[in-house]
């Protein structure tokens, strides 16, 4: 995310970020998770320090990473997210952010509720209870799902999965933080860091 957010500012494009689930992509395209297979577990340990290192991130590997990224999973907050997305989009990316850091920096819980609201209130996102309900209703749960679905059929199998749609063109698909020099070269740009 914070990669789409860099080059979001230099490139001439503009990013929609849309919340998928990443479980159903991962399940029904074959994929494991990083908890099931041992050297994808220490290659994405690496990259956390990576990222860390240059994004001046402070993430770190979740002491229960089975229990706190697999097992409770992100549905909850992702169609919160889907619900900012269409009522409130500026708040969208800050708050995507606010859920990835009690996961990935202070190790702190994001699939109730009650995280939920905390994260909210913390943002001051406008009427969050509000879109909390409607988080809980047939059209967010639909557009969540349509969206996932959508991502599966250009071949999605892990996030971030970036879609690059230029007019007149076929759409060309992404997937990780560090495909950004194709993207520049597919926009007719020289690489930049």
């Amino acid at each position: 995310m914070e990669a789409l957010a860099k080059y979001e500012k230099i490139l001439p494009i503009k990013i929609d970020y849309l919340p998928v689930h990443l479980g159903a992509i991962i399940i029904k395209s074959g994929n494991k998770p990083p908890a099931t297979l041992p050297q994808k577990e220490m290659n994405m340990k690496r990259d956390i320090e990576y990222a860390n290192h240059f994004y001046g991130l402070k993430m770190k590997w979740p002491k229960d990473f089975e229990l706190t990224i697999v097992k409770r999973g992100s549905t909850i907050p992702q169609r919160f997210l889907t619900a900012v997305g269409e009522n409130e989009p500026k708040f969208l990316l800050p708050a995507a952010r606010a859920f990835g850091s009690r996961v990935w920096e202070s190790d702190e819980p994001i699939h109730t509720e009650k995280d939920v609201l905390e994260v909210a209130q913390k943002l001051k996102i406008p009427n969050y209870e509000k879109l909390l309900e409607e988080s809980k209703t047939d059209a967010i749960k639909n557009l969540f799902k349509s969206r996932t679905d959508e991502a599966m059929k250009t071949g999605a199998y892990g996030i971030p999965w970036l879609i690059l749609k230029q007019e007149g063109q076929k759409d060309k698909v992404f997937f990780g933080s560090d495909r950004f020099h194709y993207i520049f070269n597919e926009l007719g740009l020289e690489f930049r860091k």
